[in-house]
């Protein structure tokens, strides 16, 4: 592991971006696109539409597609978080990190099968019916019956906080903070990934809320069931997209250079209102033609959920963006890694979207919890420790 592979900011990651120049366009003053800043532009269009045609027929497909596409992601920023603190990392540190990450994603899949899987022994002293598919995990008459959250066991934490402990111990150069950062990583990277495979799935819970479609039909599966995933992962792009260029062409006041020196207020705001405003639009044009986002919950009767949403989505996309951006700042590094050349690492390029589908995630639980008959199955199990834990 290489020191200036991270490419470290050397001279001062505190320091402010010196402002561009400016011209006026009748009464309104634009900045000057550098030749610097048009190749950079050229380049993430480039990198953006090489990942979407990617991801896109993944996301669309579902069931074992998608979970393979968060698995070669969390492969990946499992690489980047430990070479963030820029130390040698020993071989069982790479074996820690990834298996709680794994545990950490996918979690929730692996407590339904199992808990589907014992139950049918226990009755029957064999398993007779086994079958991988994803929607039936969410699926009061699937494995695992119950429950429909985000799910981190409190078995998993544990065993993470020992073996961290256990390395700090083992290895001199292993200290307090890195179990902090480390611990702190994995439970933030691994369920922001969870929340992607919870969102694809979640149109295909048994609930009151959301039976108001044919959901074994092929248009829902590979068309309006992708629609809630979407919604947050829009957030989350279009935000950044609109704060890039908002600051590129109107940037003078800067957000919060201690954290991230290219951040302006302007593109803050720019991105803000034009994200919501799209999100906004897009439940309510899709409900308009009876393709909810998430019936229920994203549609004209809860036209307030879609607008309060709609305005916290970049904020929390904000967020995951500063704070991921804190991280670079503490260990003083550009990028998480050059995976995807000048443009950074995965988690450079996911940080807002780990944010706004956890988000999205924790209103559409507590949405759906509120929504369930007092005394179901469902209510009983969601915020149990079996459940939420």
């Amino acid at each position: 592991m290489n020191d200036h592979d991270l490419n470290p900011e050397t001279k001062n990651p505190e320091k402010e971006e010196a402002l561009p120049e400016t011209l006026k366009v009748g009464n309104l003053e634009i900045n000057k696109i550098s030749e610097k800043s048009k190749k950079s532009i050229a380049s993430r269009v480039l990198i953006g539409l090489t990942l979407a045609a990617i991801a896109i027929p993944c996301l669309i497909y579902g069931s074992w597609a998608w979970l393979a596409l968060v698995m070669v992601v969390a492969g990946f920023t499992g690489y980047e978080i430990i070479r963030a603190p820029q130390k040698k990392a020993q071989w069982y540190t790479y074996a820690l990190v990834y298996l709680f990450l794994f545990l950490t994603v996918y979690w929730g899949l692996i407590r339904k099968y199992t808990d589907g899987l014992v139950s049918q022994w226990s009755q029957w002293g064999e398993i007779r019916d086994f079958s991988f598919n994803l929607e039936n995990v969410y699926d009061v008459s699937g494995y695992g019956a119950s429950s429909f959250s985000l799910s981190v066991s409190p078995i998993v934490l544990g065993l993470m906080l020992i073996g961290f402990f256990w390395l700090s111990i083992a290895q001199e150069t292993f200290s307090f903070t890195d179990i902090c950062y480390y611990f702190t990583m994995v439970l933030m990277v691994g369920l922001g990934l969870q929340a992607a495979l919870y969102l694809r799935l979640c149109p295909f819970v048994a609930n009151p809320a959301l039976l108001a479609y044919p959901t074994g039909s092929y248009e829902y599966r590979f068309g309006q069931s992708t629609e809630l995933v979407i919604f947050a992962l829009l957030g989350a792009l279009l935000n950044d997209t609109f704060a890039y260029f908002g600051g590129m062409f109107f940037g003078r006041h800067h957000m919060n250079p201690r954290v991230s020196p290219k951040k302006t207020w302007e593109g803050f705001f720019i991105g803000w209102i034009g994200t919501s405003l799209v999100l906004c639009a897009y439940c309510f044009v899709l409900s308009y033609f009876k393709l909810d986002v998430l019936p229920g919950v994203f549609d004209f009767d809860h036209w307030y959920l879609v607008l309060a949403a709609s305005l916290l989505i970049p904020l929390i996309g904000d967020l995951g963006d500063l704070s991921f951006s804190l991280i670079k700042r503490h260990f003083v590094f550009k990028d998480y890694s050059r995976v995807l050349g000048p443009h950074g690492g995965f988690l450079d390029r996911i940080d807002s979207c780990l944010f706004t589908v956890l988000g999205v995630s924790v209103v559409v639980m507590t949405v759906l919890y509120w929504s369930v008959p007092a005394g179901s199955a469902g209510t009983a199990s969601l915020f149990s420790l079996g459940g939420i834990l």
